[in-house]
């Protein structure tokens, strides 16, 4: 399969790895800025959690084709876009007119009415999932995880042939499928989750003070769950998200325990934090939620005063 990676992020990198891995045609595009900038080849470091057999640690350099013009008539048959959620309208207004026959893989987080958000895309063309993984790019660097599971939804009443192929790809390159029923509601809890994370990165510093100290955890908890009322005001039927959300309603010092079991004993967790190096998705996943929260007259003053932290130290 011909596969197009719409920027070559971490997201974007990772997969992209594991599919050139399997015999897939893989091509990443990229600005004309970043072209030079970004080379042939990456560096990449990455915890692979697919399978229990195979080696988890991996090390090496890896080929990067990159484009920077995508014809109307090109011949790829999958495009994944994993783009930062400040990003994704950008992202959409090119692809909208360059889709051609492709499948479109929406890989991304969401604020946003994802349906309204992909409007411009045929919707027998678009399948939606979410990555499970992560890191960053420390010194130019990959360095990130590849968790065993990929995330799949649907706004269809039963899955169409291109939301099918798309999954058995994926299961094909040693990924289990996740599937999820509400996918619109996950994409929303997911955000505020990352909130709540991102309102005490702001305060802590970094991501991994956060989990190093008791205080910074368990202000996590009490971020996330300032922000229910955001979840309320957008419909969110929690029934549905009960496992996603108890977190949030945990006693402090109880919640607090798991995130620090999670850091200490699950070593893919602190790859994933300690190789993070997007602080400005932190700032805007935070302004983006402050201004719903202004817009439907929600107090959330954590939420306010780490914005206001956040744009101080710029």
């Amino acid at each position: 399969m011909k596969i197009l990676m719409f920027g070559r992020g971490v997201i974007s990198t990772l997969y992209g790895w594991a599919f050139a891995n399997a015999g897939h045609e893989v091509e990443y595009f990229v600005r004309p800025a970043r072209l030079k900038q970004y080379g042939e080849t990456v560096d990449v470091e990455i915890y692979d959690a697919r399978s229990k057999s195979a080696k988890k640690q991996v090390v090496e350099t890896l080929p990067t084709k990159l484009i920077t013009t995508l014809d109307d008539d090109h011949d790829f048959d999958l495009i994944i876009v994993s783009v930062s959620h400040h990003s994704f309208a950008a992202a959409a207004q090119y692809l909208a007119p360059r889709l051609g026959n492709a499948t479109l893989l929406i890989f991304n987080n969401f604020w946003d009415e994802p349906l309204k958000t992909a409007h411009g895309f045929p919707t027998d063309q678009v399948v939606w999932g979410f990555p499970q993984g992560g890191g960053g790019f420390p010194n130019g660097k990959l360095r990130g995880l590849l968790m065993g599971a990929v995330m799949f939804g649907s706004f269809n009443p039963s899955l169409n042939t291109r939301e099918i192929e798309a999954r058995t790809l994926f299961e094909q390159v040693g990924f289990k499928i996740s599937e999820q029923a509400d996918m619109r509601g996950w994409l929303l809890v997911h955000f505020i989750f990352n909130g709540g994370m991102h309102i005490e990165q702001i305060l802590a510093g970094s991501g991994s003070a956060v989990f190093e100290h008791a205080k910074h955890r368990k202000n996590v908890i009490l971020n996330s769950r300032e922000l229910l009322p955001l979840l309320k005001a957008r419909g969110v039927d929690f029934k549905l998200h009960r496992s996603e959300i108890a977190l949030m309603k945990l006693p402090t010092w109880f919640g607090s325990g798991l995130l620090w079991a999670g850091w200490k004993f699950y070593k893919p967790l602190k790859i994933m934090v300690e190789s993070h190096s997007n602080p400005q998705d932190v700032l805007t996943t935070c302004e983006v939620l402050l201004n719903y929260a202004k817009d439907q007259n929600i107090a959330t003053p954590r939420l306010e005063r780490a914005v206001r932290i956040g744009r101080e130290l710029g």
